[in-house]
């Protein structure tokens, strides 16, 4: 961490000089870069085939109805829910 003393130690001796304080910063960032650089964003998988964008679309919505229902607590969106299941349920396994 000493490595990251030394811009911050500029900082505070010339802070009127916008350009110093740029390279001060970009000597942070450098730094900690180093110490813990960002990760690659993970890959997804593609989607099973038989997954249609309609099923896609009825899952969101199930899932989207579930929040509400949880959020609310409102028996009749989780009635709404369970069907919504059964539902989609039914017409993945028509897919397969």
């Amino acid at each position: 961490m000493h490595r990251l003393n030394r811009p911050l130690t500029r900082i505070s001796d010339d802070a009127d000089d916008v350009e110093s304080l740029l390279d001060a910063f970009g000597e942070i960032l450098a730094v900690l870069n180093e110490q813990a650089p960002v990760a690659p964003p993970i890959k997804r998988r593609h989607r099973e085939s038989w997954i249609t964008h309609k099923l896609h679309t009825k899952r969101r919505e199930r899932g989207c109805l579930y929040k509400e229902a949880r959020r609310f607590r409102c028996p009749i969106l989780l009635s709404e829910f369970r069907l919504l299941c059964k539902l989609t349920k039914i017409t993945s396994e028509e897919g397969k």
